[in-house]
């Protein structure tokens, strides 16, 4: 079976787009502000802190404009780790779109609830309830198809797909840090039994938007003590072999996942620094610790298994 080499990492948090920003910001260099959210000014939720992407239209800036329509927040800046993590390995000149795999991850989504006031405020009889019938008759007429693009979950990956032309196995999971270490493992069998000749595996989360905060909170997976900010990571994996026979730099070789379900209390080394990631977590942390800005190899998820990884470290940070 092969060794399993990272030789590619993409990055984008509220540090910034890229790898650079990343470590700037888990080794003090660079700061990160949470913010209370307007949205819930004067209600239960007021001070609930998140942290999104700094920039807007610095993201919307690095995407080709005919897809930003069909993208979601996640989708947005889940292809620009991806496509940075594909261009740091080189993965387009090297494998071709059928041995390029992608194995990812997303966290819940929510409809914009400007997008959706509409469709909602014609949907809901006297009684303040929601009507099929209203829905059918008035509601329906307000719902923009494209807006299913930004709410379905397997949007982000099947964009970045697109974007990077890979054609190989995929598999897309959902929504917590323990489908993201899955991705992640998923990764680790197909290149280890030559299944695939490289998988692109990550995840992008936005736990920040005003929506998925709600579902959170009820949930009771955060706190006014526990922010959460945008984050998408993605790595590439392919055989050690291969990755030294083409003189591409490893950042390390990744010997094992383990994702074993004990009713742990949930852990996040960087949730400290950056706040709740949820399912990018996973990733964003074997990214840190590759680069060289964090010692942890462990996290305890959402649903209370404990995520370990077996990481050798090749490259100086």
């Amino acid at each position: 079976m092969n060794d399993v080499a990272i030789t590619g990492i993409g990055i984008a948090t509220p540090f910034g787009i890229g790898k650079e920003a990343l470590v700037s910001g888990l080794s003090g260099k660079r700061g990160l502000e949470f913010r209370r959210v307007p949205e819930f000014r004067g209600t239960r939720l007021k001070k609930q802190k998140a942290a999104g992407m700094p920039d807007s239209e610095a993201v919307d800036g690095r995407l080709p404009r005919k897809l930003l329509k069909y993208m979601s927040k996640a989708a947005k800046i889940g292809c620009l780790a991806g496509t940075e993590a594909a261009g740091d390995a080189g993965i387009q000149a090297r494998y071709a779109p059928e041995a390029t795999a992608i194995f990812a991850a997303s966290g819940l989504t929510a409809a914009n609830p400007d997008r959706a006031f509409r469709m909602l405020n014609a949907s809901v009889d006297e009684q303040g309830e929601f009507s099929e019938r209203l829905f059918a008759e008035h509601g329906l007429e307000y719902m923009n198809p494209l807006n299913s693009f930004q709410i379905l979950p397997n949007m982000p990956p099947c964009i970045l797909s697109i974007m990077i032309k890979a054609r190989g196995p995929n598999l897309i999971f959902n929504p917590w840090e323990e489908q993201g270490a899955a991705a992640i493992l998923e990764g680790v069998h197909s290149v280890r039994n030559n299944e695939t000749g490289c998988a692109l595996v990550g995840a992008a989360d936005t736990p920040d938007e005003p929506g998925t905060l709600v579902c959170l909170r009820q949930m009771n997976f955060l706190d006014d003590d526990t922010p959460a900010s945008s984050a998408a990571a993605y790595l590439v994996l392919e055989s050690r072999e291969t990755a030294e026979k083409d003189g591409r730099p490893i950042y390390g070789v990744l010997h094992s996942v383990e994702i074993e379900s004990r009713r742990a209390r949930p852990f996040d080394p960087l949730a400290g620094v950056i706040g709740r990631t949820f399912a990018a977590a996973p990733a964003l942390l074997l990214a840190a610790n590759l680069l060289g800005v964090s010692e942890a190899t462990c996290l305890a998820g959402t649903r209370g298994s404990e995520i370990r990884f077996e990481i050798e470290r090749t490259k100086k940070p």
